[in-house]
């Protein structure tokens, strides 16, 4: 037999493996090795990567909301009064009160003399015009509440806070909103001031870092610090330290020689539902919107009764655009009779929306805006003069019990008032009570009380019902 080896395809086919073919084997062993190591490898790779993800996201994953402890540090300033008169003082149900500092000036807040507060008595600090601070610390820390002026124009006496909106501002010689800023702290504090008209953005710059320093007064005329024959909206924010913000708003009836001032409500922040109740059925009322998005706006009027919560047939939608303030005559834009027994308007939006209404009853101008939630029992202090108590914004049907005292704590009246959803309620209170307290154990509610003024000086005022702060919140700081 020959030893030659078969030559051409028959040789390649041979079981003798030739170096090329070794070559390609040991590539596909490499290939083979190249799967088995990363099917080894990825899910080790997943693995850590969704635990360096989860990691990345741990603050968030573990953040805990605030924890609640006992308020030791409270403060409630009183504005300046558009109408001369002494501030009251009380606290709500179930704390124990103590004595408070009482500071008061036009421009600095001087210290006088401590006030003893305690729930169920109305206690007074004597002082005609200028803002009045009260301070409270440890045990005469917790809810305190006050309140000032007269029935047409009581001022809303409440705590710091570090951002909010107002609307329906003027900035003309006859229809002009004054900016008050009370600093109630050792340290100085910083204000920005944005103001919007119909069009958008105003320019402002006197209104920009604002400083008022240690336990001082600063006050500004838009009238003339920004003149404008537009009505204006302001989003104020507090970059440092704490204030009180007020607006003082007075219309010049023109021929009249009446000149009438009220204080214009903050909203602590846009929603896309916003309740005012006590709105008049009738004058010249005026709603504004403030849209503070990039977007337009689209908002719709619905009226509140006692019994329903309805839209009223040919309504249109109110459009305002970004960064813009629109508004509209209400006697215009609603039909006719359409509010008759109304307790008062929910306005539903698109986009949030800062809401008020600015209106003339008799010649007294008296302001409305989105009234705040209570989530717990409320106290207000009230000026003398015929009352009522509206109450809106039930999650449920439930009772609200509402007690009515004088200053001594005497108990003039107590009452169960039915509320639920989508409808609101409404309560005589006696004339001579000057503190309220309204309790609900069942639902949160929104309200306020409306004061009527004498035959004298007619008019309306506006007392809102604000939860008073008993707790502080504490953040809870996790370790890094």
């Amino acid at each position: 037999m020959s030893d030659q080896q078969p030559s051409g395809r028959r040789a390649d086919r041979s079981g003798a493996p030739q170096g090329g073919g070794r070559r390609a084997e040991s590539g596909r062993n490499r290939k083979i090795d190249v799967v088995v190591v990363l099917a080894m490898i990825l899910p080790t790779v997943v693995v850590v990567a969704v635990a360096v993800n989860e990691d990345d996201s741990l603050p968030a994953s573990t953040l805990r909301p605030p924890t609640s402890a006992p308020l030791t540090d409270a403060a409630v300033v009183c504005p300046g009064a558009a109408v001369p008169g002494d501030v009251s003082l009380t606290r709500s149900p179930g704390v124990q009160g103590g004595r408070v500092e009482v500071r008061t000036g036009t421009t600095r807040l001087d210290a006088g003399s401590p006030v003893d507060v305690v729930p169920d008595r109305v206690a007074t600090v004597q002082e005609d015009s200028a803002p009045v601070e009260i301070s409270g610390h440890d045990a005469a820390a917790p809810g305190l509440v006050a309140g000032r002026g007269g029935p047409t124009a009581p001022a809303e006496c409440r705590p710091p806070a570090f951002d909010e909106w107002f609307v329906g501002l003027g900035a003309a010689a006859r229809n002009s909103s004054e900016l008050e800023l009370v600093n109630p702290d050792g340290g100085r504090a910083i204000v920005d001031i944005a103001l919007y008209g119909p069009h958008g953005p105003v320019k402002s710059e006197d209104l920009r870092g604002i400083t008022v320093g240690p336990h001082e007064v600063s006050t500004f005329d838009l009238s003339k610090t920004i003149p404008r024959r537009v009505d204006l909206a302001a989003h104020v924010t507090v970059t440092q330290g704490r204030v009180v913000t007020t607006f003082r708003h007075t219309i010049d009836l023109l021929g009249q020689s009446r000149v009438t001032t009220d204080y214009r409500l903050s909203q602590a922040q846009p929603q896309t539902e916003n309740l005012l109740l006590g709105v008049p059925d009738s004058g010249p009322r005026r709603l504004f919107v403030m849209n503070p998005g990039q977007d337009e706006l689209r908002a719709q009027v619905q009226i509140v009764t006692k019994d329903a919560t309805f839209t009223p047939e040919g309504a249109k939608d109110i459009v305002v655009g970004p960064e813009e303030q629109g508004w509209v005559n209400l006697d215009s834009y609603l039909p006719k009779d359409a509010m008759k027994d109304s307790l008062g308007l929910l306005v539903t939006s698109s986009e949030p929306a800062a809401v008020g209404v600015r209106t003339l009853v008799g010649d007294d101008v008296a302001q409305f805006s989105s009234l705040p939630r209570i989530e717990s029992d409320a106290v207000a202090v009230l000026p003398t003069g015929e009352k009522r108590l509206v109450l809106g914004d039930a999650e449920r049907t439930g009772v609200v019990h509402v007690t009515s005292t004088d200053a001594s704590g005497k108990v003039l009246d107590t009452q169960d008032v039915q509320v639920g959803a989508g409808r609101g309620s409404e309560v005589d209170l006696p004339a001579e009570a000057v503190a309220v307290t309204v309790e609900s154990r069942t639902t949160p509610v929104a309200g306020e009380v409306l004061v009527s003024g004498p035959a004298s000086d007619p008019g309306l005022g506006v007392v809102r019902l604000r939860d008073a702060e008993v707790a502080a919140e504490v953040p809870v700081v996790r370790p890094d």
